[in-house]
């Protein structure tokens, strides 16, 4: 199999699926180019060099177009124009596909979609090309203890996905950190390399950035944390497939992020709009809910088997 990566964040799609293919004696090439962002594998290759060896692939840097064997796998559709191998699958970032999709799609054999609730917002829910078969992101055998001990979680933890720099000054972040506080709560304030914060300033919450990328620390936090402040990210798909509360802070305009492009789960058990009361109530009625069977009919209408996903993706173009 081969790879194509332009920023490290793509790691998160790409190694479960290298994890499978290994346990399957399939081999894996990663092709990665410079993009000149932080996130850039040029700026992180000691990290992804030190990944190469954990994860028994090789790594090739792509400096012209080649011609490969074997399936080849994109992330929106970046460098699909230098590798050429024997099929070409293409993986949506987050909702990013929504607008990026007609660069590619004439270009590509599949495109891997987390359900057909994603596939309909392109009008791609009955292409042959859709393979509604969730996301490799989240196929991931956690160690909740291993990361209790990593990051030192409390009793009661929560996860702080920082607003973008452009919306804090519209939030009271202070008053919502104080008041988890007194709710008992360890916040983990996550944020990223574009959008820096001085760590100084929350002398009491960790803040966290993308670390190792992989295994990526808001995706371990979210698995193991209690509930997720989100100042309308589209995150709140990652909660659902992780199964953890919401509380939503409506920052954008309604055809942005979270209720531009997730609008199907606004009305969702799992999320609570703080515009709609107190945080403190919010927070007390979160703690005497049981999602369990919310979570369960969600993940198989709206979304999908997390464990499942990279054995179907190999069962597909591996066997062709």
């Amino acid at each position: 199999m081969n790879f194509v990566t332009q920023e490290m964040s793509f790691l998160r799609y790409f190694l479960p699926l290298i994890q499978k293919g290994n346990e399957k004696n399939i081999s894996s090439t990663m092709y990665w180019l410079p993009c000149g962002k932080y996130t850039c594998p040029q700026k992180n290759y000691k990290i992804l060099g030190n990944l190469s060896k954990q994860f028994n692939f090789d790594l090739i840097q792509l400096k012209k177009p080649i011609k490969v064997d074997g399936p080849t796998f994109f992330i929106e559709g970046v460098g699909i124009d230098l590798i050429k191998g024997s099929k070409n699958i293409n993986m949506t970032y987050m909702t990013d596909y929504q607008l990026l999709w007609p660069k590619y799609w004439n270009k590509i054999d599949y495109c891997i979609f987390p359900n057909k609730l994603f596939s309909q917002k392109i009008n791609k829910q009955d292409d042959p090309k859709s393979l509604h078969y969730g996301s490799t992101k989240y196929d991931l055998r956690f160690n909740l203890d291993k990361i209790k001990n990593k990051y030192s979680l409390a009793k009661k933890n929560a996860l702080f996905l920082y607003p973008k720099l452009e919306d804090e000054r519209n939030i009271d972040i202070d008053k919502i950190l104080n008041t988890l506080k007194k709710q008992g709560y360890k916040v983990f304030i996550k944020t990223r390399g574009k959008d820096p914060i001085n760590p100084k300033r929350y002398p009491e919450s960790p803040v966290i950035h993308d670390g190792d990328w992989f295994p990526h620390p808001s995706i371990d936090l979210l698995y193991a944390c209690d509930l997720m402040i989100n100042f309308d990210s589209t995150a709140v798909k990652e909660a659902a497939i992780l199964k953890t509360p919401v509380i939503n802070y409506h920052v954008k305009p309604n055809n942005k992020g979270f209720y531009g492009r997730l609008n199907f789960l606004l009305n969702e058990k799992f999320v609570f709009h703080a515009n709609k009361d107190s945080l403190e109530k919010i927070i007390s009625r979160i703690e005497l809910m049981n999602f369990s069977d919310h979570f369960s009919s969600l993940i198989k209408t709206k979304f999908f088997d997390r464990r499942t996903v990279c054995e179907k993706i190999l069962s597909t173009v591996c066997a062709e």
